[in-house]
């Protein structure tokens, strides 16, 4: 009875649990990080925000303008990140000149620029290493316009994608698109990467500092 009892015993214990379904790779990326800041949390709430009544227009994206001091009509993927830190009590001033997404990315504030240091290339074997946090901004360059052209935040990361929330684009990552959508972008096409977020106690809660009915 005591051999058999010992048998069980070691098989019982040698049993390993299922493998759970792996997670996808941003929530990996992610792990260890941070509760996110509020602005990001703000913007996450906003995905699905369409435009309404015309181009750059309707209530919500109204709002996001408001916040800069831009009326309808106005590009506003720069404002909508303006507007996410607004209803966390942190407005940044002055405030029209954050409805350019230029703007959200001077020498300063940047914490990782394309072909810059190690740029974005990775060797094949070479482990995972994030640049980003959740809530740090990134830019688009447009060689068209010889500029910045859209700007969004940043909300994981991976070996090949940053994942995005951003205003003013659309289901094909366009610039000047119709609402607020989650988008995954290729490492290689992000121009910069900037950070606002830090030593910032508002932005450090997830509850939103205001409501758009405010304002």
């Amino acid at each position: 009875m005591l051999l058999l009892w010992l048998l069980f015993a070691g098989c019982r214990d040698s049993v390993k649990p299922v493998s759970e379904k792996p997670p996808p790779p941003d929530i990996l990326a992610d792990r260890g990080r941070q509760p996110d800041p509020c602005h990001l949390t703000v913007a996450l709430a906003q995905v699905g925000v369409m435009e309404s009544g015309g181009n750059n227009a309707g209530p919500e994206v109204e709002g996001y303008l408001a916040s800069t001091g831009f009326a309808k009509g106005a590009p506003w993927c720069a404002a909508f990140v303006h507007w996410c830190f607004w209803e966390c009590g942190v407005t940044l001033e002055p405030k029209r000149s954050f409805a350019l997404a230029a703007n959200w990315h001077p020498k300063a504030k940047r914490i990782w620029e394309k072909n810059v240091g190690r740029g974005w290339e990775r060797e094949v074997d070479e482990d995972f290493y994030r640049v980003s946090e959740n809530g740090d901004i990134f830019a688009l360059w447009y060689n068209n316009l010889g500029r910045i052209g859209h700007t969004g935040i940043i909300a994981g990361e991976d070996n090949d994608y940053f994942y995005t929330v951003e205003g003013n684009t659309g289901p094909g990552g366009e610039r000047e698109g119709e609402g607020v959508f989650k988008r995954k972008r290729l490492r290689r096409t992000i121009y910069c990467i900037s950070r606002w977020h830090r030593n910032s106690p508002a932005l450090a809660s997830a509850r939103p500092a205001r409501s758009l009915a405010g304002i």
